[in-house]
């Protein structure tokens, strides 16, 4: 090797590390940033809880106590040996927030935004209870009917709200029959036509049907 080419490949060397650098940089910032900073620099624990059903709920889901983002959903396992509540979820939380949880804490699984996504919350505990023992397994509540009602809901309402902006835009169909009389007025009569003479063809079935025998 001579001696441009060790120039060459240490400087190559030089960029290499530079870059992985600032990639290391950039994801750490990104991390940094995020809402579960928190989760990245502080020290873990693990509690566990047994559903009868996790309606979706996914591995890396969010776990929330009073509104904060606590932990992430490390696995998801079943056991059919476990009557009732065969679904054992497992949480790794933060260190901090472990003494929180109460032995009569409730986690239940619930609908975050418009995409359904499913998350579990912590909740239903009263300060005055025993910390939750380390070995000790939490009974969580199954995801509502009311949560999947609601995302429902909110799904219609968003297509109301699209269709009402639609109309004070006088665009579409809906805006024109709202904002042009005579078209209105128009398949008002149509329709009144059409009913009227459905109505005669089943008084009247001779008048449009002619049978002939041969």
């Amino acid at each position: 090797m001579t001696q441009t080419d060790k120039q060459n490949l240490k400087s190559d060397l030089k960029v290499g590390f530079v870059v992985l650098l600032a990639f290391g940089l950039f994801v750490a910032g990104i991390i940094l940033a995020g809402g579960d900073k928190g989760l990245f620099l502080k020290k873990k624990a693990i509690i566990q809880a047994r559903l009868s059903d996790v309606g979706g709920l996914k591995k890396g889901a969010s776990v929330t106590m009073a509104g904060m983002v606590i932990g992430r959903v490390s696995d998801i396992s079943f056991d059919e040996n476990v009557e009732g509540y065969p679904i054992e979820v497992t949480m790794e939380i933060r260190e901090d927030v472990r003494p929180h949880i109460k032995v009569n804490a409730v986690p239940t699984i619930r609908t975050q935004g418009m995409m359904g996504d499913r998350y579990v919350d912590i909740g239903a505990q009263t300060e005055s209870a025993e910390t939750l023992p380390g070995h000790q397994v939490l009974t969580g509540q199954a995801a509502s009917d009311f949560d999947e009602t609601l995302r429902e809901t909110m799904e219609v309402l968003v297509e109301a709200e699209k269709l009402l902006a639609s109309i004070n835009e006088q665009k579409g169909t809906m805006g024109d029959l709202f904002y042009d009389q005579k078209l209105y007025d128009n398949l008002v009569t149509m329709t009144d036509e059409l009913t009227s003479l459905i109505q005669d063809f089943k008084e009247k079935p001779k008048k449009y049907v002619k049978l002939s025998i041969f």
